[in-house]
């Protein structure tokens, strides 16, 4: 049966630099931040040192990338070292996900922009999880939305939907900064902007899209030339990576996560932790729930077609 056990899974730990309701301001970084350490120093003058091979994103630099790079540096830097630690946290969940999908592992990066990596990231227009997804796109890529389970906190599942939704997108526009602009504001709308110029790109008519959207795709980039020269810009970012082999637990009638924690031998906050698709105490019949390895001899209802690392490799039933 121990071999029944596979490494992968999913860890919601309190995250203090965001909180559970994200505003619009605090989702595309905390603008009431100001660290003294930072704020009278000079403007960051940065040549980047990128090159753009075939199978990941178009670097391009701008004015705009610029800017959010000096605005990460001098104004939001606890809160972009913390979400850019998470990233590296998950990294171990989200990458396999994105190889599958054949994405660039660069978009590890981006719920560091969506919701600063925080699980419990719920925004003020319904978006929820680290990826932001609306209810009827979550719905859309086959994960479970109403008010006992909501998959969109699940960071295996989102990631799953959300590297579906990328993939699909780059197959309509054939661009990352066009992908990036239609996760931000919808491919209608991007399709729209380049309804008479279809092989256009993103900078050429950038002023044509919302202003959110103007922002979304430097703001990532910005991301990333920090990402990639983080030492550069005195970035202090401590890494580690999440290492929990856990099972899927299913139950043919209703349950509560006392009760199988309880059964499991496992602490109960621990548990929830862990399961914050369960919007409640209660686990309704046929749901799942992640459950750690311990030194029980065995685990009931638990099986290798639903382990997690067959989800993430694409066999999972």
């Amino acid at each position: 049966m121990l071999k029944r056990i596979f490494v992968f899974g999913l860890l919601t730990i309190a995250l203090s630099s965001c909180s559970a309701e994200i505003t619009t301001a605090s989702l595309y970084g905390n603008t009431n931040y100001t660290s003294k350490a930072y704020a009278y120093r000079p403007y960051v003058n940065y040549a980047p040192r990128y090159s753009n091979p075939s199978n990941e994103l178009n670097l391009t630099y701008s004015k705009d990338v610029d800017k959010y790079i000096n605005y990460f540096v001098y104004k939001d830097r606890y809160f972009i070292e913390r979400a850019i630690e998470r990233a590296i946290y998950y990294s171990p969940i989200v990458l396999p996900i994105l190889k599958k999908y054949n994405l660039p592992p660069d978009f590890m990066y981006l719920p560091v922009i969506e919701s600063g990596y925080n699980p419990n990231a719920v925004s003020s227009s319904g978006a929820a999880g680290i990826w932001q997804l609306m209810p009827q796109t979550a719905r859309d890529y086959g994960l479970v939305v109403n008010s006992q389970v909501d998959e969109r906190f699940d960071i295996i599942k989102s990631t799953e939907a959300a590297a579906h939704y990328l993939s699909n997108l780059y197959n309509q526009f054939g661009d990352w900064n066009k992908v990036l602009a239609a996760y931000n504001c919808g491919s209608y709308c991007v399709a729209s902007v380049f309804r008479n110029d279809p092989r256009g790109n993103f900078w050429s008519m950038q002023n044509a899209f919302p202003a959110q959207t103007q922002q979304y795709v430097p703001r990532f980039l910005a991301v990333l030339n920090i990402v990639k020269n983080y030492r550069r810009f005195g970035f202090d970012i401590k890494k580690s990576y999440f290492h929990y082999a856990l099972h899927i637990y299913r139950s043919n009638t209703q349950a509560t996560l006392q009760n199988i924690a309880y059964f499991y031998g496992v602490n109960y906050n621990f548990i929830k932790s862990l399961n914050p698709q369960i919007r409640s105490n209660i686990v309704p019949a046929g749901a799942y729930v992640y459950i750690p390895s311990n030194p029980k001899p065995y685990y009931q209802n638990t099986s290798t077609n639903d382990s997690i690392k067959r989800f993430i490799t694409g066999k999972f039933e």
